[in-house]
């Protein structure tokens, strides 16, 4: 089966390492499209020259095919950018376009979801959409013009089917006027074989110094108010006060310079917090997985997830490795973790409730140790990538015969 996947930005560093989590999920559904046999390319918004040869890196051997844009900071105009680019390429390569049995784009706005829409309208190729954030009309710091419920109508309305990664987005679905009969919940795939409980963490413990006995806290995120570092940060000092020695890493993504002065205020904020070393800032990490080994507790203190993956990724590859999570009781996430169970949930922006939680997980070794059997034991029953890989392809099937195309062999699909 030919498939073109379409996303709006791919930010990868030098040695393509990839920045964000729909990204990182759509690139490990595309490889694993790729080694089931099926001919797979790549249909990206990349900003600048650099990124587009980071971007090929990072998708090797795949086909990508960028669509140049300048906007850098996330928001309508950029969006508006990657649109009429993008249906400019369209236009310009409709006839290998229409070579391709099925589009299947990402985004978490479904807003962007209208070039798919008309690139397989112009081409008469069918359409799934993957959505990865609930749909709303506003975003946690501002009130975006370019996102309201009939926005996301009108750009879902020519799509075939559409992918909710969460039952809590097939709800928004819904709410705003979508046809149930064309929403199916997938749950993003977690590679479970490089994400497992036996990657070595030494490598990160002993870069942090941490002797035996230490705790590290581990974030990975951004500076947006929504991922809630404030509150990590605020949570910390109640943290410290009941252990010790206690060490603190986080791993953000490339940051618009807007954030600049917000990034300086937490610098400070940390440097007050009494922890054993200080706090170690680091951009993204080309090994994630040897980070996340090495925490004795991973945590997303998320406010909401409106505007944010509802899945958030970085939990999920934490649980896979068997680390025990904290996390707040906010949109999807209440929906992968059970409280107690396969991780704790604290309230959402109550930084007390957060250093709780916390603190039963690092006082508590048994705790932990069950938390992190949990969570394992949840993402290979229910996020596996094999998993999610064959749920995609039978929904593609699906749409195939909608549209009255031939199904190709699927011999391909036969080690699923």
């Amino acid at each position: 089966m030919r498939i073109c996947h379409i996303i709006s930005r791919i930010d990868a560093t030098a040695d393509g390492t990839l920045v964000g989590g729909p990204p990182n999920t759509m690139r490990c559904l595309a490889k694993k499209q790729s080694a089931m046999g099926h001919d797979v390319s790549i249909l990206a918004g990349c900003p600048g020259r650099e990124a587009i040869s980071n971007a090929r890196r990072a998708f090797s051997p795949m086909h990508l095919r960028p669509i140049p844009i300048t906007r850098s900071f996330a928001g309508p105009l950029r969006g508006i950018q990657f649109l009429a680019k993008g249906l400019s390429h369209g236009i310009l390569c409709r006839k290998a376009i229409k070579a391709h049995q099925v589009l299947h784009s990402h985004s978490g706005y479904s807003q962007l979801a209208l070039l798919a829409s008309a690139i397989g309208k112009l081409c008469d190729v069918p359409t799934v959409h993957t959505l990865y954030c609930p749909v709303i009309g506003e975003v946690e710091e501002h009130r975006n013009w370019f996102l309201t419920t009939k926005t996301a109508r009108i750009s879902l309305k020519g799509i075939d089917r559409i992918v909710a990664i969460s039952e809590n987005i097939r709800r928004s679905l819904i709410s705003c006027g979508i046809e149930q009969n064309r929403i199916r919940v997938i749950p993003p795939g977690i590679d479970t074989s490089r994400f497992h409980p036996d990657v070595d963490p030494r490598r990160w413990r002993e870069r942090l110094r941490i002797p035996e006995g230490g705790r590290l806290v581990v974030y990975l995120g951004n500076l947006v108010k929504a991922k809630g570092l404030d509150v990590m940060i605020e949570s910390l000092k109640c943290v410290a006060r009941e252990v010790s020695p206690l060490f603190f890493a986080y791993a953000l993504q490339n940051q618009h310079r807007r954030f600049e002065i917000r990034r300086q205020q937490y610098r400070d904020a940390l440097e007050q917090i009494p922890l054993a070393g200080p706090a170690l800032e680091l951009g993204p990490v080309p090994r994630i997985e040897e980070l996340l080994a090495a925490a004795d507790v991973f945590v997303s203190p998320l406010r909401t997830t409106n505007g944010l993956a509802d899945y958030p990724i970085s939990v999920m590859e934490a649980m896979a490795v068997g680390r025990p999570v904290v996390s707040t009781a906010v949109g999807g996430v209440k929906e992968v973790i059970s409280h107690e169970t396969n991780g704790l949930l604290a309230a959402p922006g109550d930084p007390e409730d957060l250093a709780r939680q916390i603190v039963r997980v690092l006082t508590s070794p048994s705790l932990a140790a069950e938390l992190g059997f949990n969570a394992r034991r949840r993402i290979e029953e229910h996020y596996s990538m094999d998993r999610c890989a064959s749920d995609v392809m039978n929904l593609y099937d699906e749409v195939l015969a909608t549209h009255q195309v031939p199904v190709q062999s699927r011999t391909v699909r036969d080690g699923l």
